[in-house]
């Protein structure tokens, strides 16, 4: 990029996808994904240092499972579901990121999401983190259920979600207790979502 007098700025985005357009595209029904964006301020011949701050596109909603000190059914669980409780097509799911107007298009909806990991019965003392990527979105509270299952025994206890107000940029830890054949949800700790792990780049919201 030769210095110009002309004033412009360099766009950003991770993870990287094959597009030559400014609209990335991303489909939260299939896996998590951590996008973050940023772009530089005014470059020119006079100024030509890119600072780029980087922030999430996404909210991090956090399901933190403990079981219950007197729980004596010990389940495993290997799948998380987040579903519509009204099974209606309702969960923002999909989408194209407009990463220079930094907005959402083409949103596409789901009644239900599955993240899948390694089957683990939950502790008493220390809590294990289930972490779902979720697009900045609105729910009544009892719009969404969260349900933890082990198909191989076909177990699965659910519970309903308190109104969510999930916005990019911020971490939303839910609380939850496995108590015999139910879940207990407590309040949930909401916390921007900082990550300074990548260098000299600063990740903020």
């Amino acid at each position: 990029i030769l210095p110009s007098k002309d004033t412009c700025h360099i766009y950003v985005y991770a993870p990287y996808t094959s597009t030559k357009h400014s609209f990335v595209y991303v489909g939260l029904y299939k896996y998590n994904t951590d996008l973050i964006y940023g772009k530089s301020d005014g470059l020119n011949e006079e100024n030509v240092k890119a600072d780029i701050t980087m922030y999430h596109a996404f909210a991090d909603v956090v399901f933190s499972v403990k079981r219950a000190d007197n729980d004596n059914v010990g389940s495993s669980f290997s799948t998380l579901y987040l579903y519509d409780a009204d099974k209606q097509d309702s969960i923002l799911a999909e989408g194209y990121f407009n990463v220079i107007s930094e907005e959402w298009t083409k949103m596409g909806t789901t009644s239900s999401i599955a993240r899948y990991f390694t089957a683990f019965t939950p502790d008493t003392k220390t809590a294990t983190d289930i972490d779902v990527s979720a697009f900045p979105a609105t729910y009544r509270a009892g719009k969404l259920i969260v349900s933890l299952s082990d198909p191989s025994t076909s177990n699965q206890i659910s519970v309903a979600l308190p109104a969510c107000d999930w916005k990019a940029g911020y971490r939303y830890v839910y609380p939850i207790t496995v108590s015999q054949t139910k879940l207990v949800i407590g309040d949930v700790q909401v916390e921007p979502w900082v990550n300074n792990d990548s260098g000299s780049i600063n990740i903020t919201k």
